[in-house]
């Protein structure tokens, strides 16, 4: 990518989050899950009063799989339909040992519109998954797949149009998540970076994979960016 274009990337990125059961707001015995801290620390994200605790991811389950075709068509169509705003993505989870598939929910105003959607989804042909006895909550590990649009103002450093707050560093080789889990504990404790949550990933570019790191902070600028990717880069 060119210095300052702005280009969409399709690509992965995988981090942990603690996901709960929605056990209300959702269409009776369905199964979706709420992550009510995806960025532990962060305090501005969360209210002091519950009732006005807007939802920061939510994930609606599917109980068989669903291409990315169809979930980015149905997205398509339940958007011209309801007139709920959100972002979507398609997810693949792991927590307690079961696999899961289906939608990673964002910028929703209300839990009350999570069986809104549902329906509407629903109506596509996406059929939600039940919740059963097995399905608890714990930390999960989140693959999620969608397109990205990057602006590059340094080599090997990416800033999201769309989020502000998340920056995206190039690494010279692909990595595990235990050794990237490994590498986050170094970084975090040795060079005062408790205050960024971080992500693994790959952006698909030029018919070729580019690795990178994603990094979240509400104060993200060149500057901040550049110095975590060097302390990374040191532990690499």
């Amino acid at each position: 990518m060119d210095t300052n274009s702005i280009a969409e990337r399709y690509g992965h990125m995988l981090k942990e989050e603690r996901l709960i059961p929605l056990t209300s707001s959702v269409i009776p015995g369905t199964l979706a899950f709420n992550s009510p801290e995806p960025y532990p620390g962060f305090s501005q994200y969360y209210s002091d009063e519950p009732g006005h605790t807007r939802p920061l991811y939510v994930y609606l389950i599917f109980d068989e799989p669903v291409t990315l075709e169809k979930l980015i068509r149905s997205t398509q169509v339940v958007k011209e339909r309801t007139a709920v705003k959100f972002d979507a993505a398609f997810v693949e989870i792991t927590l307690n040992g079961q696999d899961y598939k289906g939608l990673r929910i964002r910028n929703l105003e209300s839990y009350d519109h999570v069986e809104t959607l549902q329906a509407a989804y629903y109506e596509t042909g996406c059929f939600h998954s039940k919740l059963t006895r097995k399905d608890t909550e714990g930390n999960a590990i989140i693959r999620t797949r969608k397109f990205f649009s990057l602006h590059s103002p340094k080599q090997g450093l990416y800033f999201d149009n769309n989020d502000p707050e998340f920056g995206y560093f190039r690494i010279p080789d692909k990595i595990s998540w235990i050794e990237f889990a490994s590498l986050v504990k170094k970084v975090k404790f040795n060079y005062n970076l408790l205050q960024s949550d971080f992500g693994l990933g790959f952006f698909f570019w030029n018919h070729k994979i580019e690795d990178v790191i994603r990094v979240y902070n509400p104060q993200m600028s060149v500057e901040y960016l550049e110095e975590v990717r060097n302390q990374f880069l040191k532990w690499i």
